[in-house]
Order: structure tokens, then sequence, then C-alpha cells
């Protein structure tokens, strides 16, 4: 009997603070984006989950050029795809996810994109290195819930 494999490997590093999400400016400056692009959809964004986002950035003195707010679940290659022409059309050099796994998805299936051109498929069973610089991609995932504080005793 086969086995299904998949192994996925990226470099990155996990940040958690109370209202890490609106201060997003200064983590993007150090990892080097300064025209972002936010990649979320559409419950997220009615949520006002983008917006306290948005304002992190700009505080450091960053844009936030677009918002491309049309993930659905279980995104297919088109949606990566008009992502993708979004974020050449804005000349983005950085990327922040905000929502659950198709948002972030849709902004790593981008990067790669933008760092390959062609079609995704090309990508799909092949170990993937990028042939030229990654721009910084924060992800914000909201599946999780809040984070609880302990419990005291009563």
């Amino acid at each position: 009997m086969d086995m299904y494999f998949f192994e996925f490997k990226v470099p990155g590093r996990t940040l958690c603070w109370d209202g890490g999400s609106g201060r997003l400016g200064k983590p993007m400056q150090r990892f080097g984006g300064s025209r972002i692009l936010v990649v979320t959809d559409k419950g997220v964004r009615a949520a006002g989950l983008v917006e306290p986002v948005i304002e992190g950035i700009e505080q450091a003195s960053l844009s936030v050029v677009g918002v491309f707010d049309d993930v659905p679940s279980d995104p297919g290659i088109t949606t990566i795809e008009a992502c993708t022409r979004l974020a050449g059309e804005l000349g983005i050099d950085g990327l922040v996810s905000i929502g659950g796994g198709s948002s972030i998805d849709t902004a790593k299936g981008t990067i790669i994109l933008l760092c390959e051109s062609g079609d995704l498929r090309d990508y799909e069973w092949n170990e993937y290195f990028a042939s030229s610089p990654v721009p910084p991609h924060i992800a914000i995932p909201t599946t999780a819930g809040p984070v609880r504080r302990p419990l005291t005793s009563r």
C-alpha cells in the first residue's frame, strides 16, 4: 500500500503578543516589506479584523497598497492567479494574510507565482526552492480563536 507523503518546509518564526496584529509595521520593516498586500476573505474583513492590521502597518510608515478579499473556502488556482495579478499591478514587496488556511494558502501560492511565474501546477509535486528573493509574508491565523488566560482558582 502506498502512503501519501507531504513535506512543507519554510523558514520562519512565530511571534505572539497581546495586540500583535495591530503592531506589524516594525516586524515587516525588519523583514523588508514596504508596499504590502493584505490577503483575506470577506467574512474576516466584515468582522473588523483587517483595519487594525492596516493601521498598525501604516503607523510604521509602510503602505498597504491593496486588500485582496476575494478568497473563498478552499481556493483554487484561479483565486491565486487573481491575487498574483493584483500583487503585480500594485508592485507589492510584502504580504500579510489574515484568516484561515484559505487566505494563508492563497498568499503562499501568490508568493510562488511572484517568484516564478508560469502555472502553479508546475510546482505541485516538486520540492520547491525559490529562484528569486521571496517577499516577506506575515500570516495572522484566525482559526485558533482567542488566546485564553489561565483559569484562576475560585
